[in-house]
């Protein structure tokens, strides 16, 4: 239950950072039929409906103690690394997300910190908590 995912062979899966670099490069093909607004509204659908609740959010995965801590999976990056070797960054800290204990699965699943409705929960906030932290109150935005 807590293990992550293998290949269909037992191996570990290929590390995240590899099947991003092999899927997306720099070279920028626009696209005839959508513009950049269809990303925005994808992120906007995306954002409103479903919000990971990470576990100890104030652990650091990259450090050497919590590296193989439950809820932690470091993604460790190759010195050539066309993008984070530029900042000398060698490790991304993922930290596994809160699983719903209470689901009968026998798959890991996870909660939803936010309602699955498009309601714009992402713009004014999920309770008055959250809306409070959203807004200055002081004329700025």
């Amino acid at each position: 239950y807590d293990e992550f995912r293998k290949s269909v062979t037992g191996y570990p899966l290929p590390e995240p950072r590899e099947i991003t670099l092999k899927i997306f490069t720099d070279q920028y093909e626009p696209s005839p039929k959508v513009t950049f607004m269809f990303s925005i509204y994808g992120l906007s659908v995306a954002h409103d409906v479903s919000r990971a609740l990470p576990i100890n959010p104030t652990k650091q995965c990259c450090e050497p103690r919590n590296r193989y801590q439950s809820f932690c999976k470091p993604i460790f990056l190759k010195p050539d690394d066309p993008f984070y070797s530029k900042f000398q960054w060698k490790c991304l800290g993922f930290r596994r997300t809160e699983d719903c204990n209470v689901c009968n699965t026998t798959k890991r699943e996870q909660k939803n910190g936010v309602t699955a409705a498009l309601d714009g929960s992402f713009i004014y906030g999920t309770n008055d908590h959250v809306a409070k932290e959203l807004r200055t109150n002081d004329g700025t935005g």
